[in-house]
């Protein structure tokens, strides 16, 4: 695919000051692999690929929505409000973004481009705010003295920000995976081929499309026409079917015979091509085919909150635990390790239905895990008296097994 002049100097430009992570065959830098169905991926050409788009909305839409929440732990484990960190991670990282925006925007940099870097704004010893960078403008290094450094010019807003062997402790940042312990390395250096292939058979089903999916015709002539003849049987054919006159039959004479080539549906569209490539992709990013529209491959879960459980363990823990250490690493001291910790609360993911969710309260509170309050704050309910007491070891096992039953059929009797 050939690139425009404006692509070629932003990838000149790229060259210039050596952030890029490929050499494109026409020499020129690129910031993203030419598969061998002659497609350029990169970041923006992989998410017009049907598949890659659903996968990676879904996987930086849920994580966005899970709160990352900042704990303090002494004789208790507790949320850790009063540190200005807590309102960061959980609230309003920066200005302009919510929290839910600003963790979308990083997921789909790491899903896309390898990682995800923002300098943090501080003031005094506080970060004060995080500003998202773009990772393809951020070089980084390691010194001789063996110092981490990053390196780039970036826009934030109306403001220019420029770094030239920034410390490490000036930024936050996680990779998706790296080449060399420092460098990222996003699924697109190991997927261009599959995302190529799947862009492909896209582009050419809407070409096939674009001509009504109709099959190539042929005119057969009896006698051999001159050039002249030949421009005007073309020029009275396209009149004939476009315009008002589209859809309406068009004849020839002179003894010429039109013959239709066979083309079969699974040419048309590609089909099995699609289904395949669909698959793949989704492999690749570890996503059900069903939570992205397959219905034909969906799993046979038992249950919702089996298919949730089985999304969190195999899908996004490993996403959520990258970031939770990131955060150790880059945004609380050393020394608060052991007292101060962030975790993804994904609780709201495990309430799959309110029958799952009492035999879960019900068996938390009879080994005395959980008291009556702390259920009813996990419900949004308000503090009860006498609910601060936890089941004793000798109390006799309470059930709800009944009340949960009534509660799902006075669901079922509610009219639509």
């Amino acid at each position: 695919m050939a690139d425009n002049i404006f692509s070629r100097l932003r990838r000149a430009y790229n060259a210039y000051t050596g952030r890029f992570v490929s050499i494109g065959e026409d020499g020129f830098p690129a910031w993203g692999y030419t598969s061998n169905s002659g497609i350029y991926i990169n970041a923006e050409s992989a998410m017009r690929v049907s598949t890659v788009y659903s996968c990676v909305s879904l996987l930086s839409q849920v994580i966005a929505s899970i709160p990352l929440v900042l704990y303090e732990k002494h004789d208790s484990v507790e949320e850790a409000r009063k540190n200005p960190l807590y309102k960061l991670l959980k609230h309003k990282p920066n200005e302009y973004q919510t929290a839910y925006d600003y963790w979308m925007y990083n997921l789909e940099c790491m899903l896309l481009r390898g990682g995800f870097i923002s300098w943090k704004n501080t003031v005094g010893n506080r970060t004060a705010s995080m500003i998202p960078l773009n990772p393809d403008e951020i070089t980084r290094e390691v010194t001789p003295d063996g110092r981490l450094v990053f390196s780039g010019k970036t826009k934030w807003g109306n403001r220019q920000l420029s770094f030239d062997q920034e410390p490490q402790s000036s930024f936050f940042w996680c990779n998706y995976r790296t080449r060399d312990g420092i460098s990222p390395q996003s699924v697109i250096s190991s997927a261009s081929e599959a995302m190529g292939l799947a862009l492909t058979a896209e582009t050419h089903g809407a070409r096939v499309f674009k001509n009504d999916a109709t099959p190539p015709l042929v005119i057969e002539h009896p006698q051999k026409l001159s050039p002249e003849a030949l421009l005007n049987l073309s020029k009275m054919w396209k009149r004939g079917g476009s315009g008002d006159n589209y859809g309406m039959p068009r004849f020839v004479d002179g003894g010429a015979k039109i013959t239709r080539l066979a083309m079969s549906n699974e040419d048309a569209q590609c089909l099995e091509t699609r289904r395949f490539q669909k698959e793949e992709i989704c492999g690749i990013f570890r996503v059900p085919p069903s939570m992205i529209g397959d219905t034909q491959r969906a799993q046979g879960w038992s249950t919702l909150e089996q298919k949730n459980s089985d999304f969190l363990t195999y899908t996004l823990m490993p996403y959520l635990e990258n970031i939770e250490q990131a955060v150790d690493r880059s945004l609380i001291p050393e020394k608060d390790w052991d007292t101060i910790y962030a975790d993804f609360d994904t609780d709201e993911l495990m309430k799959a239905d309110v029958r799952g969710r009492t035999t879960y309260y019900t068996t938390m509170f009879n080994i005395g895990a959980l008291s009556p309050n702390e259920i009813r704050s996990l419900e949004g309910y308000n503090k009860r008296d006498g609910g601060d007491e936890y089941k004793s070891a000798s109390a006799p096992a309470v059930t709800i097994q009944k009340e949960n039953e009534d509660e799902d059929a006075s669901d079922t009797e509610k009219p639509v």
